[in-house]
């Protein structure tokens, strides 16, 4: 048994060091409506066209991936999947529902609304939350407020299909319907196997947090975690989540309440523990005529490659706040206001780590080929080296060139497994003991009985049809009995959720 522990470990840890030494995020793609490839070259950058004749928009969702080599092969507006030359790949296009495609020209203009996971040498998975046309019309182009996304999909992608050009071979999988997720915050961050992915979308209206595991062979989810604060609002329309490099802290802006949250996350569970909740300072915005208005809008929040320092971008000014110090007196620096003159401006809009370490801070609302450069970002304070505008992007006549927005959506590719690996499999609880359940009778008329092996006070929750919560029921004993007389005859979908927030067990029940 130790031999075969041994070449498993030892496989395990060989598939980690291959993975770690790829070059998936060598090349960025953004831009609109010409857009660019910025080229991670050691310490130097080579910025070329990526599409110069004024098609596509690669900004706000965008994101992209090269292959292990660090050869681009996938770029996407959120909407479509392009190749290395800015063509479509087969089975590519409409990778949303019709009515947002329709609406937006195929680029959805919220951050973070797609991202590439690379399983295999050949296989990639591609993400996208979104919304159904059903929410689209109902709510989007109305008074309601509610702008959400209640859906997302996964496609699937063989760079091997097609004589080697790739190709969608699994296309609009659906991952979450009928759910409440916001238009902004999702990324991933390595699993403690060095080859899968965890993914975290944030909700809506809440600080409710979904997990997902995308494996070579599987994906599994969502699992389910809530926090009380910060709370946040269904008007957060922008905002950014991160990881930090080494995948043990995550980070996510809260807009409107001008707050930040971060947690310690585990590579192996998944589980987001340690909460905590930073107030941002509002500095002055700069406006030379008003001197009394407050900076008061969060766009982006990313770590320091040494994972100490958190940059908060505002719409006005960069702000870093310093995890490892508790005196509040010097736990906040300054490091950038205005990147051009008042006039000139547009706002700051999400910040990214590169390859070679340094932060890079786009812009929304305006017409710039340029983003701004944190050179030394773990260093603390004004030695961090804000560089206003110091990526600049070329020009092309008879245009005056494109303008840039976001860097694209890219976890660290490079992050391998943890010390020891640890695989991905159902989590156990209790001493040795795995958890079950079993929810009986199916059908049931009167009554539902939940029984388990291990009560240690999780929920039960009790969905109808179109993902309507109708009931929740703590389970503190083995055995627990609900009383269904109140429902109505049909199908119901049920899910159980431990006190962390992670999802147990799920599954469907009808009501005769």
């Amino acid at each position: 048994m130790k031999k075969y522990l041994l070449i498993t470990i030892t496989l395990l840890l060989y598939s980690s060091r291959v993975i770690s030494q790829n070059d998936y995020g060598k090349v960025w793609v953004n831009g609109a409506p010409i857009s660019y490839k910025t080229i991670f070259n050691s310490n130097n950058l080579i910025n070329q066209f990526y599409d110069s004749i004024n098609t596509f928009l690669f900004s706000n969702s965008n994101s992209d991936i090269c292959d292990v080599n660090g050869n681009l092969i996938l770029a996407s507006t959120s909407c479509d999947l392009f190749d290395a030359n800015a063509q479509l790949i087969q089975n590519g296009d409409t990778l949303v529902p019709s009515v947002i495609y329709q609406a937006y020209d195929g680029s959805i203009p919220y951050s973070q609304a797609s991202i590439i996971l690379p399983v295999s040498a050949t296989k990639y998975y591609f993400i996208t939350p979104t919304v159904s046309d059903s929410e689209y019309n109902a709510n989007w182009n109305g008074s309601s407020g509610r702008i959400l996304f209640d859906m997302m999909y996964c496609h699937t992608i063989d760079m091997s299909a097609n004589n080697g050009l790739g190709a969608v071979v699994r296309k609009k999988q659906v991952l979450l319907e009928h759910a409440e997720l916001g238009t902004t915050r999702m990324t991933a961050c390595r699993h403690g196997d060095g080859n899968s992915w965890w993914l975290l979308k944030q909700g809506y209206d809440s600080n409710i947090v979904y997990k997902f595991i995308f494996t070579k062979d599987t994906i599994y989810g969502p699992y389910i975690q809530r926090f009380a604060q910060p709370y946040f609002t269904k008007f957060d329309y922008t905002g950014q989540s991160s990881f930090s490099k080494d995948g043990t802290l995550y980070a996510t802006s809260n807009t409107k309440a001008q707050k930040v949250f971060v947690a310690n996350f585990d590579r192996c569970s998944g589980n987001l523990f340690n909460p905590r909740v930073i107030d941002v300072p509002n500095p002055w915005s700069n406006n030379p005529f008003d001197s009394t208005e407050l900076d008061i809008f969060i766009s982006g929040v990313t770590f320091s490659p040494n994972g100490r320092f958190l940059y908060i971008v505002k719409q006005f000014n960069i702000m870093q706040f310093d995890i490892q110090d508790t005196n509040p007196n010097t736990q906040w620096c300054h490091v950038g206001g205005l990147d051009t003159t008042w006039a000139a401006f547009q706002y700051y809009c999400l910040a990214y780590p590169g390859p070679d370490n340094k932060l890079y801070i786009g812009n929304w609302n305006g017409f710039s080929p340029a983003m701004s450069v944190i050179n030394n970002p773990d260093v603390k304070g004004a030695g961090c080296n804000f560089c206003p505008k110091c990526l600049r992007f070329p020009h092309h006549p008879p245009y005056t060139g494109g303008y840039v927005t976001t860097p694209p959506n890219m976890p660290n590719y490079k992050l391998g497994a943890t010390n020891p690996p640890c695989v991905v499999g159902v989590p156990e609880v209790g001493q040795g003991k795995k958890l079950e359940f079993s929810v009986s009778p199916n059908p049931f008329e009167q009554t539902l009985i939940i029984k388990t092996n291990f009560a240690q006070q999780e929920t039960f929750y009790l969905y109808d049809v179109i993902g309507k919560l109708i009931l929740t029921k703590t389970i503190e004993a083995n055995k627990e009995q609900i009383n269904t007389t109140n429902l109505s005859a049909g199908l119901y979908f049920y899910s159980i959720v431990n006190k962390n927030g992670e999802r147990l067990k799920a599954g469907r029940v009808v009501k005769e």
